[in-house]
């Protein structure tokens, strides 16, 4: 077994969105302030292991697909409302 196979559906999913949301011009976050975003969105879904996108795609029901999606625009809007409220420090 190879655990380096085994992946978070959900991180696919936020990645994915925010490079819609940059691409359309929605989203103008970079470097440390972009993995914030990810990293809370994350830790605000639940995690949903797979080993081949395809074993999912396979079992994954519309309505449930369509759940899932609305769940990760909805932790990046909270992500990034959170970011831009307390920003990090820069360490000059």
């Amino acid at each position: 077994m190879e655990i380096g196979d085994i992946h978070n559906y959900y991180e696919l999913l936020v990645i994915d969105e925010l490079a819609r949301l940059q691409q359309a011009g929605e989203l103008q976050a970079r470097g440390e302030m972009l993995e914030d975003i990810v990293c809370l969105a994350l830790n605000s879904l639940p995690a949903r292991y797979i080993r081949s996108h395809v074993d999912l795609s396979l079992h994954l029901e519309n309505s449930e697909r369509q759940s899932m999606t609305h769940a990760v625009r909805q932790a990046i809007q909270q992500a990034i409302i959170k970011v831009h409220k307390n920003p990090r420090e820069r360490e000059d």
